[in-house]
């Protein structure tokens, strides 16, 4: 979910206390203060403090039992809410203290959501790496900005947690993929993944542990095996990097090929032999008796789904972010594919045929 001007605060049907914030939180912001309140009412409504890190480990240490924190998070609510409800919206919203006090509000929101099952409630490791992670703000922040309302937020949680457990330092120098890895591996990928014309069970898939993967990525990029830096991107280029089940082994395969730069994805694309015979006779679904294994397009060629899925697999393996694409044209159905460039700038026709509308990509 992002966080901004669209949003609003309502009101719970139940209200179960009537104080203000703890006293380890004393300072009244003054944006709250406009004027003399009557006192009655001025001590019957909650109050927000300065958001500020110093605050922010204050109210760690004044809640440290879970069992608190659903009175603790209906008490911070009511303050953002009081906030809002006096201010206005767009002022609240414009209001750096109130926007930190959103991001705890919806991190903690989120812990609490999470099934009894999760590891966030029953791995004492990944617990401990919730509150770690609850004091840095930042990477809270990053998370919550980048879960969208199709997300399993609370399992995208629980996985963030669970990488901090197993590489802290590593998520702490790349907290935009540990979160990109969260967003994506929170389902499963679609039954249609990659495109119809192959089927799951023939997929080389694996090593489908988030946290493996993470450390995958962040030892490729620490031994300069990728092409773009993932410590230099932003969350939503690096969802289309991650986005691969395929085991390491076919990720390796892959890296062995040498690009100069993203643009000969282009060349990539051309080289794989396009299998005319086949494309002729209408056999679109993958004949071969082998798995569908990148090496085994490489070698016997394929239609143009296959030549994308090559392409797009090899970016995401060597540290560029892809989409595969498909479309209708005049000629028929076509399969290209986009990748990143630089930051920023995204190329997204490669060996795309003009008279094509896209339909649909796969993340």
């Amino acid at each position: 979910m992002a966080w901004g001007k669209g949003f609003q605060l309502r009101r719970r049907a139940r209200v179960p206390y009537s104080m203000g914030l703890t006293a380890a939180l004393p300072l009244i912001l003054a944006f709250l203060v406009t004027g003399p309140a009557p006192r009655a009412v001025a001590e019957s409504r909650p109050t927000l403090t300065t958001f500020t890190e110093a605050h922010l480990v204050d109210w760690w240490t004044a809640h440290p039992d879970p069992g608190g924190w659903p009175a603790a998070r209906d008490e911070l609510h009511d303050a953002l809410l009081y906030a809002q409800e006096r201010h206005g919206i767009e002022r609240a919203m414009e209001n750096d203290h109130v926007q930190g006090w959103l991001v705890h509000l919806r991190w903690l929101d989120l812990y609490l959501r999470a099934p009894d099952s999760s590891a966030l409630k029953t791995d004492p490791a990944v617990a401990e790496a919730f509150r770690g992670l609850s004091l840095q703000h930042e990477v809270p922040k990053l998370f919550v900005r980048s879960v969208n309302p199709g997300d399993d937020a609370p399992k995208a949680l629980e996985i963030l947690c669970r990488i901090a457990t197993r590489q802290p330092e590593a998520l702490r120098h790349y907290p935009a993929l540990a979160v990109a890895f969260a967003v994506v591996f929170d389902q499963p990928f679609p039954d249609a993944w990659p495109h119809p014309f192959t089927k799951k069970e023939w997929l080389p898939a694996g090593d489908l542990e988030p946290e493996r993967r993470f450390e995958f990525f962040t030892k490729a990029a620490g031994t300069g095996g990728l092409m773009l830096d993932p410590a230099d991107l932003p969350v939503k280029d690096l969802t289309y990097m991650v986005d691969t089940p395929l085991a390491f082994s076919e990720l390796q395969y892959v890296q062995q090929i040498e690009l100069k730069n993203p643009s000969y994805l282009t060349a990539l694309y051309s080289s794989i032999r396009y299998d005319v015979p086949r494309a002729q006779e209408g056999h679109f679904l993958w004949p071969h008796e082998e798995a569908y294994k990148l090496a085994e397009i490489g070698k016997r060629g394929g239609i143009c789904a296959d030549q994308a899925f090559f392409v797009s697999e090899t970016g995401k393996a060597k540290g560029i972010p892809t989409i595969l694409f498909m479309g209708q044209g005049r000629s028929g159905g076509h399969a290209w594919v986009g990748y990143l460039a630089e930051r920023g700038q995204w190329e997204l026709d490669v060996n795309r045929i003009k008279s094509e509308v896209s339909r649909r990509h796969y993340l």
